[in-house]
């Protein structure tokens, strides 16, 4: 299968898998690290333990169990999370998803379950898909309103744009250790300093990001623009997981976001 995104792995560019059913071993591996609510690992554990041989750009096949996983650890969440949904749905093709959505009008939640013969739920065969073609792992975000870098009072740093990575696996697992999963708004934001690559088009290093990348994500002051747009980019790739919802008690249209995470979680419990 084409990876919804490649795989940046050193000088290596991975851009398909060839899947297998997961083991038993496998999937008691998984289940037991979602019993420590390490869901970065199990998607890794089980992403990579079901995948029979990688290929990269140029042809050439990986097909050594060790050597997978190490480079799954670079695969990106957003693809290894939309891999996991195709495994699962390999071993249950009941692809509907239940959810329960806030009116942002009236705040009266909205159930989309199975009841009494009517359906409301989404199904996953009817998101569509965007695959990622482009050979840099970069994006660009103008900042409709930029942040300003100060010593004591003193400005010295004016950011307008911001440039990205697409963040991997490992940076989310990394930051679910470091904030858990009581501070989710948090871990997103320590995936974007991680990601963080350019401030103004020019290059940030380690020691820039640590002493500064959070204090700015926390700062900025675009949350319903700047920092969308940032998440959204994060996310684009592999299955829109944007569907349409109407509230039944005012009337309200919105667009809310599945949770296919918990799509992988419950279709792998019923194993």
């Amino acid at each position: 299968m084409k990876l919804y995104m490649p795989i940046f792995y050193g000088d290596k560019t991975y851009i398909e898998a060839e899947l297998k059913k997961p083991t038993a071993g496998v999937i008691a591996d998984t289940s037991k690290l979602m019993d420590e609510n390490k869901l970065g690992s199990a998607l890794l554990t089980f992403v990579a333990g079901s995948i029979e041989s990688l290929k990269d750009i140029e042809g050439k096949e990986i097909n050594k169990k060790e050597q997978i996983k190490v480079i799954c650890k670079d695969m990106k969440q957003s693809c290894i999370e939309n891999i996991a949904i195709d495994i699962v749905l390999e071993l249950d093709p009941n692809d509907a998803i239940e959810g329960v959505y806030n009116c942002p009008r009236c705040h009266k939640q909205k159930v989309c379950e199975s009841r009494d013969g009517i359906d409301t739920r989404d199904y996953i065969s009817q998101l569509e898909i965007e695959y990622y073609d482009k050979e840099k792992d970069y994006f660009e975000v103008d900042l409709e309103e930029p942040y300003e870098r100060k010593d004591k009072d003193e400005v010295i740093e004016i950011v307008n744009s911001l440039g990205f990575r697409y963040p991997n696996i490992t940076d989310y697992i990394q930051a679910s250790a470091r904030y858990g999963d009581r501070d989710k708004v948090r871990v997103q934001y320590a995936i974007y300093v991680e990601c963080l690559l350019t401030v103004n088009s020019a290059e940030v290093d380690k020691t820039w990001k640590m002493r500064y990348g959070m204090h700015m994500i926390e700062s900025l002051k675009g949350i319903k623009n700047d920092l969308r747009k940032i998440g959204e980019e994060m996310i684009k790739y592999g299955r829109d997981r944007k569907v349409l919802k109407v509230c039944d008690s005012c009337g309200k249209e919105w667009e809310a976001y599945l949770n296919t995470a918990n799509f992988f979680v419950s279709g792998l419990r019923q194993e």
